[in-house]
């Protein structure tokens, strides 16, 4: 009993101790340990996965001035790093055949509707040139292009994950560049960035059949490789520009023809000339675009525009403002040609009688081979080709060439013997 009563003393001394002791002072946190504290659990807060907390985090940081951008900048460039391999995982793989399905479905419906408003002449006239349907058509035209164009970003519309990645991506580039950072320097904004994947949708191949698709590559090919023309700068902006816009309504490229660029430069030298304006002539052997063309070697010339008073780009332009030009330059075509003279233009179309792939026997298109291989700084390769011309009866051009021969060499006697052979040039030419 004792021991215990002396535990039991022991423990209440021990209690009544603690009581009576007065407690410890509490050191209020300093105004830089609470900031300090406060930062810290931004820092954390700025990395949650919720929204909400993050952009919340991010502000306040924000708003704390130097010290808080200082915490930010890296988190958020972590972040916009994180979410560009996330979109960029996006057009890649199976994730990129699925937006490039996408694309395609909208490119075909799209190209669809346009197509059947340009070809319907009630709702796009011939009469004013179509000006009370044209709106519609512009607005058609550019629901193809917004997809052609910029199929990355197109596909923000077509699949929300796309969407939400590229909102973020967007949101990280602003906090960056508030916390004092940068963007990535090929990343000036987000749709812009987006256009780098264009390629991997090859758009150039989506809605169009396999026939097309091998025409297409063998039209680019001939004219990268084989087209021999004599179209300067200006006419090939013209035929490229046209041939542009039918790829992307999902049309079979048109063949660049030197016959049919001849038909063209002629007709709109011969229009400069006889100061008229007009797709029938006063010539009477001129007098259809036919005639034209086959005056040239090209059988069978169909479908013709005419423009006054721009270059290449803005002949097409003018063309594509007007019904009836419009339904030309869409036409079932295969072949091209555009001359212009001064700011006078002429657009010919042709169908089935191609040059790739056939012997070419037309003089004045093999000259164009041969004027390839010339030296310009070689008297003899200059007389050597006036005499070829002389073979091939091309006069102008032999005397041409053999006075450019004498210009290099005023002792070649071949070129002094040619131009002596050669038939005076006519008066006043």
């Amino acid at each position: 009993m004792v021991r215990g009563s002396l535990v039991t003393v022991t423990i209440a001394v021990l209690v009544l101790a603690a009581i009576s002791r007065p407690a410890r002072a509490q050191t209020p946190p300093t105004a830089g340990e609470s900031r300090a504290r406060r930062v810290a659990i931004l820092a954390r807060d700025a990395r949650d996965s919720s929204d909400k907390r993050r952009l919340a985090a991010w502000e306040e940081l924000l708003d704390l001035g130097e010290e808080g951008r200082r915490v930010l900048l890296p988190i958020a460039a972590a972040k916009l790093e994180r979410d560009r391999k996330a979109v960029e995982e996006r057009f890649a793989g199976a994730e990129l055949a699925r937006a490039r399905r996408k694309v395609e479905e909208a490119l075909v419906e799209r190209r669809k509707e346009a197509l059947a408003c340009i070809f319907d002449r009630t709702r796009y006239p011939d009469e004013n040139h179509g000006a009370v349907g044209q709106p519609e058509v512009n607005r058609l035209v550019d629901r193809v292009r917004e997809a052609w164009d910029h199929p990355a970003a197109f596909t923000r519309a077509a699949i929300p994950e796309v969407d939400a990645l590229a909102s973020a991506l967007e949101e990280d580039v602003v906090y960056v560049e508030a916390a004092g950072g940068t963007a990535p320097a090929e990343m000036p904004t987000v749709a812009r960035w987006l256009d780098g994947f264009r390629a991997g949708f090859e758009v150039e191949r989506l809605g169009i059949s396999d026939s097309d698709d091998e025409w297409n590559g063998a039209v680019s090919k001939y004219h990268a490789e084989e087209l021999l023309t004599s179209a300067d700068p200006e006419e090939l902006a013209c035929m490229n520009a046209t041939n542009e816009y039918r790829r992307m309504m999902g049309q079979r490229l048109l063949e660049i023809d030197e016959r049919l660029v001849r038909a063209g430069r002629n007709h709109s030298e011969e229009m400069k000339e006889l100061e008229y304006f007009a797709h029938g002539s006063p010539v009477k052997e001129n007098a259809s675009v036919g005639a034209r063309c086959a005056h040239e070697g090209y059988p069978g010339g169909g479908a013709e525009n005419i423009a006054w008073g721009m270059d290449g780009e803005g002949a097409f332009r003018a063309w594509y403002g007007s019904s009836g030009h419009h339904r030309n330059i869409l036409g079932g075509h295969q072949q091209i040609g555009v001359g212009c003279c001064e700011v006078l233009w002429t657009q010919d179309f042709g169908g089935g009688s191609s040059l790739r792939g056939h012997r070419i026997e037309d003089p004045r298109i093999l000259y164009l081979g041969r004027l390839k291989k010339l030296d310009p700084a070689s008297a003899e390769s200059e007389a050597a080709l006036a005499g070829w011309c002389r073979s091939q009866k091309l006069e102008d051009l032999a005397r041409l060439h053999a006075e450019r021969a004498l210009a290099l060499d005023p002792k070649n006697e071949k070129a002094r013997a040619l131009l002596a052979e050669l038939a005076p040039p006519p008066v006043g030419s």
